[in-house]
């Protein structure tokens, strides 16, 4: 099951606060809190990517007892990330040039460019012999353009307080929640000092390095299934020590948590009648919550691809 975060997705661009902090990392956390409260839902696992990652720390924190296992591509850490004015000025520029924008997600995809085309003041070329994932890469390009301010520059401004507060890092030890995460050795947006503090933090957290891809490997779904299968039949197999007794509700759900900027339609799978993707709405209660699981319930599975979240 996935979430829409807030200004991205169908859910509400509510205009950003003066300092961002409607769309800090501590209000998505909240958000999905309060969306799995109106879908009744009380455990289920977590799969994360990108700013998925801080945002989960955040929700794992606050109600521990509600989830069980996490698996994490590329997660921004419970460190935050460290941006100074002129990379904020950048998102500013991302946010009315397509071509600016197309150069610095390419470095994110870096495993489906020419490398030579990578380089400063070149324009991206494709690799040859993509076949989909060329399309579903311009559609990601195209969609991003749909989020709101709050997410273009909220994201790095409050990745940045996160990064000098200090507050979840001090926290890592208190994450006791088995975590796999995996990291593509190509990614230049997530050092990797910071997932060997993670690891070194963490009392159950463990790294798989995967060759030749970078920040985001769902793209490549299709050339690293036999490294996510391990991780994700440990879901599997330890689900049932997990679960909480006679929830019938929880038994096959996992929750993924995307990047704030990972706004393409997935695939939901869950267990019924719990096969929706829901908008989350600015106003913040049940109510709101439930009438947007219903208006995406009557869209069912339609508003998908083939990219799923495995429960």
């Amino acid at each position: 099951m996935s979430l829409a975060s807030t200004g991205s997705g169908d859910s509400d661009r509510p205009p950003p606060a003066k300092d961002y902090t409607n769309y800090s990392m501590r209000q998505h956390a909240l958000d999905m809190l309060l969306a799995l409260d109106a879908l009744e839902i009380s455990f289920c696992h977590l799969a994360t990517h990108s700013t998925g990652g801080i945002i989960a720390a955040r929700m794992l924190l606050q109600q521990p007892q509600r989830f069980g296992r996490v698996l994490a591509l590329d997660p921004v850490t419970p460190l935050g990330l460290a941006f100074n004015d002129e990379q904020i000025g950048l998102f500013r520029a991302m946010m009315t040039s397509q071509n600016i924008t197309r150069a610095v997600m390419a470095t994110a995809a870096s495993s489906l460019f020419v490398p030579e085309s990578l380089a400063p003041n070149a324009m991206p070329q494709f690799r040859a012999g993509l076949g989909e994932i060329q399309p579903f890469f311009e559609r990601i390009l195209t969609q991003t353009f749909g989020v709101s301010e709050g997410v273009w520059i909220g994201t790095p401004f409050n990745l940045n307080l996160e990064r000098e507060s200090h507050e979840l890092a001090r926290r890592m030890m208190d994450i006791r929640h088995p975590h796999l995460v995996i990291w593509g050795e190509k990614d230049a947006w997530i050092p990797h000092a910071d997932l060997a503090a993670m690891i070194a933090a963490m009392p159950d957290c463990r790294l798989v390095t995967v060759p030749g891809v970078g920040h985001s490997m769902n793209l490549r779904r299709h050339s690293t299934p036999d490294i996510l299968e391990p991780g994700l039949a440990d879901c599997r197999r330890e689900k049932a020590e997990l679960q909480p007794p006679n929830d019938h509700r929880c038994r096959r759900i996992s929750l993924l948590v995307p990047s704030l900027m990972n706004i393409q339609p997935v695939k939901l799978t869950a267990a019924p009648p719990l096969i929706a993707l829901l908008r989350l709405s600015s106003s913040r209660n049940r109510q709101s919550a439930r009438s947007s699981l219903a208006k995406a319930g009557a869209r069912g599975s339609s508003v998908g691809r083939d990219q799923e979240c495995c429960s």
